[in-house]
């Protein structure tokens, strides 16, 4: 089961996998944990030493250490600006 969480601070509940809803989704979703897919256009900080994002509603997610560094590489030269990055080191 799979919860999908709105920025009106709704939450929904989905039972297919999270690779299917991957599959389905456009590239801008990215894969930040084994439980959780975000959209790169709401990301607005990435936390480094905490390994967190913050997200367009506040809402904190941990990314998983293997994803970290795809996650900055990919987000960080196209969509945050420096003062965004909290941490990265």
């Amino acid at each position: 089961m799979q919860t999908i969480h709105c920025l009106d601070g709704s939450g929904h509940s989905c039972c297919c996998p999270l690779k299917s809803m991957q599959d389905e989704l456009t590239l801008a979703f990215k894969k930040i944990n084994r439980r959780c897919l975000v959209s790169c256009v709401l990301i607005q900080s990435i936390h480094g030493k905490k390994r967190e994002i913050t997200i367009q509603n506040d809402l904190r997610q941990l990314v998983s250490k293997s994803k970290r560094t795809s996650i900055k590489k990919e987000l960080v030269p196209t969509h945050l600006t420096k003062k965004a990055i909290q941490n990265t080191s």
